[in-house]
């Protein structure tokens, strides 16, 4: 019988050459391309069609919240330093100085932060958005090659799932944490490496690609270590040699970890003293399984508040398509049972761990996060689209029933969404929004799948040739839609409350830098400090990082990275600070600023004397009007008495300077308020400026009479500090006439310990003065007729509320004898010391002999060194927080001193490195042979 041949068609034609191996191989390369061009196209759709910056000029930035507020002034440091400006293992620009490495390794490690050398300053926004835009699209690449070499099959199903992944919900929330997207970026090759070891080949993958991510972000890269572990026990389960396995992953996840030892080794190191050394909840809670339900929906991001909590939040969402083939897996028997048990045993470690606030805060490190909860929810929606990948690759295999689980859920979740509370809301119940456009596309991709299994085959050969095409086109489609709309549901929602930061606004901020870089250049020395009294127009609170910003030694400065000690510090000085917030402004005093170091003041002029140091607008001040052609709607100050940040000082040999006195006849001690500490460090710094034979005060108190409204009552201890009972709305009035010896002299009242249950008005001005955004030491100016009144208000009833509101008077004739006298030892002729490890200064100072110190108002640290005429000094704590030496027996003269910051965690973690790139080679050349002999060794003992 003749065989009939078919007759040949273009379809047959390409379809047979799509069978070839060059033709799997254009294929892969075309699907590789879709794969990142269709991501990148969709996230400029996105950014476009909303007007964002650089499409529309005038839009705003993608920068928002703590990007907006911090991470560009490290970026903008990160980029002086590239162009030789700078060190980037010390800096001064962090309060009083401290390392950058901590800073430079969770968050501007990534490789893709080397091209700012080449960017304008201006340009920097644009920079992350389309660092951040490259980054995803990689993502949805690398997933396609996971997906391509993990299931050995050329499937256009891989580009669906690929932008689920990269086009996340998660993604577009957290892309103000820009450091976290290199880690989402590699993850797809951090997991197919671990299916290459388990095959024993190509280990180098996995090497670099953990590396990468430890390197990038050690923060995100520490919770891929641990999906990395728990992906490696589930794939045990399947395995066909175990022990070989265990081998490869245990010696290569010791070399990628040892690779990058000199990122996270050196943070980890840099630790001590900072809040990331908090403890654990102390108390485990479950949260409603509701929540992890929300995390996979479109509207599951209704409002910035959702991610402004610690727990009870998470978000994956991925599209609808991934979620009905994930469902199916289950019910695909070309996967063996306990494959696809280990596949969801580790999906469900995932989610309890989501619900339980002590497993959730493992993942972060041994703490809740402050904001963005559940930081390792896209690990769930990763592992969501790769079973989905699993699953679409063999669907035809799947079994028919299997459609019942993902109708049945509907089943489910339409009553969770609208029905239950969804425990977000703060004002009272609310519901889970719904997008009926999203639920057509879950029935939609729901209905592909049903038509493509029962589909009957078709007689004509090519006809079945083209069913798997037209399904893969139509999920992708389906895919694209609903990873499209939940990145523009986020992008939405962040611009209806204004969370991005406008274009304009950090322009603002750029144009001052040339009226900060003429300041800066009017001084020779590096070693002076300077501020402004005003917050970066930009900024939308007070973490603005002005000194990282533009590049000046100051003291505003916030980081997970800053020393406990240093905030304490400044708290004790009457700075505003509160866990979370620091900055310069009205919490502070001409003297104080004095002993910092703090030469030059620039001022917006939009300040009044509630918000602003009131001692520059003092004629008597030590703080003297300078002309500068730049900016010159800005004043500038300069202060020719401030102390450099070293200098001679009494020797008091105590860490502590007296924060208290024990008063004759009293059994407690009297503890100082913030200005009377101010007293307490200069009388401590020399014995020259006398008075009565007692230090001489730079603040005099000013005695005042209190009245109290009706229902006020309060007790008073021995030291008539008063705590005060009685009804919201009461009031406490301090009434006074400045004594004429004071006239002229700038003003303050203190108010140490004082709780938040209390309003302040000077002469009917409000003053914050301890609020969550400004609190500490205010002034405010003498009037005329020299009478003031400081009005307090109880905003709610007051139980005990205790309050000790003293008013000063600065006297800055006295702070210029004690600054004119300290100023004889301080250090002079400094120049800056920089190499790969060390950042410091060398200069000379003049010694008149005696039982003295050499104190730096440098934050004391193990790395710190002082060498006084070259020899090393033993280095002693002063103030809880700074840096000196004793020159007991030094002769008098000039002597050359120098303060090194030698950066040995960095040693440490970069010889580490190294080793560990000495062992990398050998490893991958002969753990093959080590294998075989030694697992055959171990087979013929029978143990495997």
């Amino acid at each position: 019988m003749e065989v009939r041949k078919e007759k040949p068609t273009p379809f047959s034609k390409m379809f047979r050459f799509a069978q070839s191996k060059k033709g799997g191989v254009f294929l892969d390369v075309v699907f590789m391309v879709l794969s990142f061009a269709l991501a990148f196209s969709l996230l400029c759709v996105l950014f476009a069609s909303h007007g964002f910056e650089p499409f529309n000029p005038e839009g705003p930035s993608t920068m928002m919240m703590d990007q907006r507020d911090q991470y560009i002034s490290y970026l903008r440091y990160y980029q002086a330093v590239l162009r030789g400006e700078g060190s980037l293992v010390y800096t001064l620009g962090k309060v009083f100085g401290g390392d950058f490495m901590s800073i430079f390794t969770y968050y501007l490690a990534s490789p893709f932060n080397l091209l700012i050398v080449w960017i304008n300053e201006a340009s920097l926004p644009v920079f992350f958005t389309f660092s951040a835009m490259a980054k995803l699209s990689f993502a949805a690449l690398n997933f396609y090659l996971l997906c391509r070499f993990a299931l050995k099959k050329t499937n256009p199903l891989y580009i669906a799932f690929g932008l689920g992944y990269a086009l996340m919900s998660y993604n577009l929330i957290y892309m103000s944490n820009f450091m976290y997207m290199d880690g989402i970026m590699v993850l797809p090759l951090i997991v197919l490496g671990i299916l290459f070891l388990e095959e024993g080949k190509h280990r180098w993958l996995y090497l670099v690609s953990l590396a990468y991510a430890l390197m990038t972000c050690w923060y995100l890269g520490s919770m891929i270590c641990i999906f990395a572990v728990l992906f490696y026990l589930s794939r045990l389960l399947v395995a066909k040699n175990r022990l070989a396995f265990t081998l490869r992953f245990g010696v290569f996840s010791f070399l990628a970890g040892m690779l990058v030892a000199g990122f996270w080794l050196t943070a980890f190191l840099h630790f001590e003293g900072t809040k990331a050394t908090s403890s654990m909840p102390k108390e485990n809670k479950w949260f409603p399984l509701t929540i992890f339900f929300s995390g996979w929906l479109e509207n599951s991001y209704s409002s910035r508040s959702d991610i402004s909590r610690n727990t009870g939040y998470m978000t994956m969402f991925v599209g609808m398509a991934p979620l009905v083939f994930a469902l199916l897996y289950p019910f695909n028997p070309r996967y063996k049972v306990r494959e696809r048990l280990g596949d969801y045993v580790l999906f469900l470690i995932l989610v309890v761990s989501s619900l339980s606030k002590i497993l959730s805060a493992l993942w972060h490190g041994g703490r809740e996060p402050s904001w963005f909860p559940t930081r390792f929810s896209f690990l769930m929606g990763f592992l969501v689209c790769f079973l989905a990948a699993k699953e679409a690759v063999e669907v035809g295999a799947t079994k028919k029933y299997g459609l019942l689980l993902p109708t049945a859920l509907l089943g489910v979740v339409l009553p969770v969404v609208l029905l239950i509370d969804n425990q977000l809301s703060k004002t009272g119940p609310a519901y889970y929004s719904l997008s009926g456009v999203s639920l057509a596309l879950y029935l939609i991709s729901l209905g592909l799948v049903t038509a493509y299994l029962f589909l009957p085959q078709w007689k004509a050969h090519w006809k079945n040739r083209i069913k798997a095409p037209l399904f893969a086109v139509g999920i992708i489609i389906v895919a694209a839609m609903s990873s499209y709309r939940g990145a523009c549901r986020v992008v939405e929602t962040n611009l209806s409350s204004n969370t991005y930061a406008p274009s304009s606004l950090y322009q603002r901020d750029c144009a001052l830098s040339p009226a900060i870089n003429y300041v800066k250049g009017m001084e020779a020395s590096p070693t002076f400090r300077m501020e402004t009294t005003f917050n970066r127009p930009g900024g939308t609170n007070v973490i603005n990082n002005n000194p990282l910003f533009y590049q000046y030694n100051g003291l505003n400065h916030y980081s997970s990275t800053e020393k406990k000690s240093v905030s304490n510090y400044m708290k004790k000085l009457g700075f505003h600070v509160n866990n979370f917030y620091e900055t310069y402004d009205g919490g502070s005093t001409a003297a104080i600023n004095s002993f910092l170091g703090v030469k030059y003041l620039i001022d917006d002029g939009e300040g009044t004397g509630a918000m602003e140091p009131i001692f520059q607008r003092n004629p008597e001040s030590v703080y003297q009007p300078i002309s500068s052609p730049e900016r010159m709607d800005y004043s500038y100050m300069k202060n020719d008495f401030a102390l450099p940040l070293g200098f001679v000082t009494a020797s008091h040999g105590v860490t502590y300077v007296n924060e208290g006195t024990h008063i004759e006849g009293r059994q407690s001690t009297y503890w100082f308020d913030d200005i009377e500490y101010q007293n307490s460090i200069y009388s401590s710094l020399t014995k020259a400026i006398r008075q009565d034979g007692k230090a001489k005060p730079i603040f005099n108190a000013i005695s005042a009479e209190v009245s109290l409204s009706s229902g006020l009552t309060f007790t008073e201890n021995e030291h008539g500090i008063r705590s005060y009972t009685g009804p919201k709305g009461s009031s406490i009035t301090y009434t006074f006439t400045v004594p004429e010896k004071y006239y002229g002299q700038t003003l303050y009242f203190g108010v140490k310990d004082t709780p938040r249950v209390f309003n302040f008005y000077v002469d009917n001005v409000s003053y914050r003065v301890n609020d969550n955004f400004y609190a500490g030491i205010r002034g405010f100016p003498d009037t005329s007729n020299h009478r003031h009144t400081i009005r307090i208000t109880a905003t709610e009833e007051l139980k005990a509320a205790s309050l000790r509101p003293e008013i000063y008077a600065e006297d800055h004739e006295t702070l210029k004898q004690y600054l004119t006298e300290l100023k004889k030892g301080g250090l002079k002729d400094a120049k800056e010391i920089k190499t790969l490890f060390t950042y410091g200064f060398k200069g000379h100072f003049d010694f008149d002999g005696g039982d003295k110190e050499f104190l730096f108002t440098i934050p004391y640290e193990k790395e710190i060194e002082i060498r006084l005429d070259g020899k090393n000094m033993e280095v002693l704590l002063r103030n809880n927080v700074f840096s000196a030496i004793s020159l007991a027996g030094v002769e008098a003269g000039t002597h050359e001193i120098e303060i090194l910051y030698v950066d040995r965690p960095f040693q440490v973690g970069l010889s580490c490195s190294i080793g560990a790139v000495l062992l990398t080679v050998p490893a991958l050349i002969f753990m093959p042979r080590l294998e075989s002999v030694f697992i055959r060794k171990r087979k013929d003992g029978g143990v495997d």
